[in-house]
């Protein structure tokens, strides 16, 4: 990565980017970028990077762009039907999780995805996300830098289906996240 002797892994430094380092590796970690000007650019680089990776990323996917984002990221997708609970592991082995939510999308024009955090609080709000009619789902990328505090959360997800202005839940759909090694 750099010229340092010393230079973390760039797997390591993805680890620290996402989170993922055990607190004493993070601490060694942090201690060395202190006081390595080398390391500690080439982590900003990373991070640049990473952050324009996740940005490139929208909340909710077409069907092609899924297929082309599994040519460079490991994807782990977790069908959700409405009125369920899903379980979904983001693990080191993860780049990006897919909510496949089910519904019945037949006829309908337009589709509102809204996202509630674990305390139940609107998190966003994304108007006209691609649908996929066929297959009656919408795929909703969740990505590792969305990570909360906690070892476990619960995400609900609302698809509105709006028609002549009119909005009518099409369901509600609750993801419990994983943020770590598959129990």
């Amino acid at each position: 990565m750099t010229g340092c002797p010393q230079a973390p892994s760039f797997a390591t430094v993805v680890d620290y980017l996402a989170g993922d380092l055990a607190a004493d590796e993070e601490d060694a970690l942090e201690q060395h970028l202190f006081s390595c000007g080398d390391c500690s650019r080439a982590v900003e680089e990373v991070a640049a990077l990473t952050g324009a990776i996740a940005e490139a990323i929208p909340p909710a996917l077409t069907a092609d762009r899924l297929r082309q984002l599994r040519a460079s990221l490991r994807i782990r997708e977790t069908r959700v039907e409405t009125g369920q609970t899903a379980e979904a592991w983001f693990t080191q082995d993860v780049d990006l999780l897919v909510h496949a939510l089910q519904t019945d999308l037949t006829g309908v024009e337009r589709v509102d995805l809204e996202v509630y955090g674990p305390t139940g609080d609107l998190f966003m709000r994304v108007e006209a996300v691609p649908f996929d009619e066929p297959a009656r789902t919408v795929y909703v990328a969740c990505q590792r830098h969305l990570r909360g505090d906690e070892d476990v959360e619960d995400t609900r997800f609302r698809l509105v289906a709006v028609q002549a202005g009119e909005g009518r839940t099409l369901g509600d759909y609750l993801v419990r996240h994983h943020w770590g090694p598959r129990l």
